[in-house]
């Protein structure tokens, strides 16, 4: 962590950016404690769908697709990224941990590459169903054993839809 290079503004922007995403945090907080609390009482999702609303398997519209059991000895210091079950966050995919493995297994492993947008769960152990959603900071990526990716296989549920849920 400490050989990384991080941005370093002014002290005065500094202060700023603290107060701003101080601010979010806050929102952010206020708002996980009033769900809590709504799902307490009963409320859930439901209350923002109207009364027609369907109720259908989520597999009739989406598929999971595995990541691949990479492994450990592949790792290096150069390469492309591996997307593993510990990177996903609470609605995010951190880079912060993430491991490389060599350049080649772009092509060799393309169907396990991640794309910005892309829908992540935990599919085992304690953060089964935690779900994380791919950004750009991590990309070029692949998808290790243990995640799925969320795949909507029709037009019936938008992407940001299945992310939020």
């Amino acid at each position: 962590m400490l050989f990384r290079s991080i941005p370093i503004p002014s002290i005065d922007e500094q202060k700023k950016i603290v107060l701003d995403i101080r601010e979010y945090r806050e929102l952010i907080e206020y708002s996980i404690k009033t769900l809590k609390k709504m799902y307490k009482i009963g409320y859930s999702s439901d209350i923002f769908l109207t009364k027609e609303t369907d109720y259908l398997p989520l597999g009739k519209y989406v598929k999971i697709k595995n990541g691949f059991a990479f492994k450990s000895r592949n790792y290096c210091e150069e390469g492309i990224n591996l997307v593993r079950i510990g990177d996903i966050k609470e609605g995010f995919v951190s880079n912060t941990e993430l491991v490389k493995l060599p350049e080649s297994f772009r092509t060799t492993y393309s169907k396990f590459k991640l794309n910005k947008r892309d829908v992540l769960i935990a599919m085992t152990g304690a953060t089964v169903g935690k779900v994380g959603r791919v950004s750009e900071i991590v990309l070029p990526a692949l998808l290790n054993q243990r995640v799925g990716k969320m795949i909507v296989i029709n037009n019936k549920i938008n992407s940001d839809y299945l992310y939020y849920l």
